[in-house]
C-alpha cells in the first residue's frame, strides 16, 4: 500500500503545482494587461463623430439628389455633366470613372491629340 500512497501524493503534487503555474502566468497576463493597455476612449469618440459626419454627408447628398432631380429631369440628359480638361482642353464627362479619354489616349496609345482627329482638310 506504500507505492499507491506515494503515487498519489506524486499526483496531487504534481496537480498543485499545475496550479500555481497557472496562478503565476495569469498574473503576469494580467500585469503586462494594466501596463500595456491603452486609453482608446479617445479614438472611439473620433470614430463616433467621423461616423456621424459621414451620416450627415450622406443625408446632404441624398437632399441635393432629391432637389437636383427635380431641376435636371425637366433639362433631359441630367447624368452627363461635361467639364474641361486641364492638360488637353477637350471636354470630358466628370462622372466617368476614368476620366478624360483624350489624355488617356495619348498617354497609352501614343495616338494623335482630340483636336487633330477628324479635321483633315481637303483642297
Amino acid at each position: 500500500m506504500g507505492r499507491e500512497e506515494s503515487v498519489a501524493q506524486a499526483k496531487a503534487a504534481q496537480k498543485e503545482k499545475e496550479i500555481a503555474a497557472h496562478a503565476k502566468k495569469e498574473a503576469r497576463k494580467d500585469a503586462q494587461w494594466a501596463v500595456g493597455s491603452k486609453d482608446t476612449s479617445k479614438e472611439d469618440a473620433d470614430a463616433s463623430k467621423l461616423e456621424a459626419k459621414r451620416v450627415a454627408e450622406a443625408e446632404k447628398k441624398a437632399q441635393e439628389v432629391s432637389e437636383g432631380g427635380a431641376a435636371t429631369s425637366s433639362g433631359g440628359g441630367g447624368g452627363v455633366v461635361m467639364k474641361k480638361c486641364k492638360d488637353c482642353g477637350q471636354k470630358y464627362n466628370t462622372n466617368s470613372k476614368k476620366g478624360c479619354q483624350n489624355c488617356i489616349d495619348l498617354l497609352f496609345g501614343g495616338g494623335v491629340s482630340g483636336k487633330a482627329k477628324g479635321k483633315s482638310r481637303k483642297r
